[in-house]
């Protein structure tokens, strides 16, 4: 049941301890499962947090569960705006950022680096995550993969105190 998943993997989301929480979500039937999205959305909207869909297969969805009043103050900071203008956002809109985003991942073909910034990742490592995707795009175009120089750097980056992490 989607509730299970967004226990299971939005808790720090859920508990305040983090601005947002994405993860994927298979289903048998599309109507269960947007039932299920408003009927956890009418319970969760009441304690200040969203339920919404990134991409959908129509098998599979990308669910990103966030805190919008959170969201909006992140996307106002200064450094946050900075860098999410390099990927084509604009604002501090919530609602212009989560399309940006659905659009992105349309793009990308995967997560795009931002994402981190949107889940309230340190700005540190989105920042380098931005300054990689110039050699990340050109590796994807010459042999369709970039994904083990980027798996390499972030076991680095989840291994690195991001206080002492700068760029």
């Amino acid at each position: 049941m989607l509730q299970d998943k967004i226990v299971q993997y939005c808790a720090p989301t859920l508990a305040r301890l983090k601005i947002g929480s994405m993860f994927g979500y298979s289903y048998d039937s599309f109507d269960t499962f947007t039932d299920e999205l408003a009927c956890i959305n009418d319970l969760l909207n009441r304690k200040g947090v969203r339920v919404g869909v990134l991409q959908d297969n129509g098998t599979r969805a990308s669910i990103y569960v966030y805190r919008p009043k959170e969201l909006k103050h992140r996307l106002s900071e200064h450094r946050i705006e900075s860098l999410m203008q390099k990927f084509g956002y604009e604002g501090a809109d919530i609602n212009c950022s989560i399309n940006r985003l659905r659009s992105r991942l349309g793009v990308c073909g995967s997560f795009p680096h931002e994402i981190g910034t949107i889940s309230g990742l340190p700005v540190g490592r989105c920042d380098w995550l931005y300054e990689s995707t110039v050699v990340a795009t050109a590796r994807r175009v010459v042999n369709g993969r970039c994904t083990e120089m980027l798996k390499k750097r972030w076991v680095f980056l989840q291994s690195t105190d991001a206080a002492s992490f700068s760029i």
